[in-house]
């Protein structure tokens, strides 16, 4: 069984290229999972988080009420996995007649947090895509103060990019006055940033 550790959303940002990103980020480690969803997914999740009733009836909302129906219950979501830049996700339902009985249904990432946030269920991420794509929070609170309009993951100019260039100079600076440890900090960096796949071009 993988470890799994509970996670909330920070933040949602756009990015002229990429499109719009949800930030997870967990409670014990400072550090930030950013997820590319649709327009609509944002939409649901910010009205979910909000506590907002949506204009419409959404699909979350719909299934929502359909597991209420049949007696049962979105338990928490999970984040289990993260294959060539595509996250996995799964909803685990539970039969509100039958203590210790679940459902997990795989999900897309965006539709179960628009769900999560909805009605106010655990999000939970497990320990190796926390470890494969989490990002330190710091470099994106620097690019909020930092006011940028957007562009934090999209173009050859991205903030990420920069702040990779950036750490790459400190390491090699680090390297020629023969400061070791400082270095292979730098280097665990920048292949924390690196693993993402967001500094590719696509």
């Amino acid at each position: 069984m993988k470890k799994m550790h509970e996670v909330s959303v920070w933040t949602i940002v756009e990015s002229k290229e990429e499109g719009s990103a949800v930030l997870l980020r967990t409670s014990k480690k400072d550090i930030a999972i950013p997820i590319f969803i649709l327009p609509s997914e944002v939409e649901a999740i910010l009205v979910g988080l909000e506590g907002r009733a949506p204009k419409k009836p959404n699909t979350q909302n719909l299934l929502l009420d359909l597991l209420n129906n049949q007696y049962l219950s979105l338990q928490h979501i999970e984040i289990y996995d993260i294959k060539d830049n595509t996250y996995h996700a799964k909803l685990v339902i539970g039969d509100n007649r039958e203590t210790g009985k679940n459902i997990q249904l795989d999900c897309g990432p965006g539709d179960a947090l628009a769900m999560a946030s909805s009605c106010k269920c655990r999000i939970l991420v497990a320990a190796e895509v926390i470890e494969t794509s989490g990002i330190p929070a710091d470099y994106f609170i620097e690019a909020f103060q930092q006011n940028r309009e957007g562009d934090i993951f999209g173009g050859k100019k991205s903030f990420l990019e920069n702040k990779c260039n950036n750490l790459a100079e400190q390491l090699e600076k680090a390297l020629e006055k023969e400061e070791y440890e400082k270095a292979a900090k730098l280097r665990d960096m920048m292949n924390a940033m690196d693993k993402t796949g967001f500094l590719n071009e696509r």
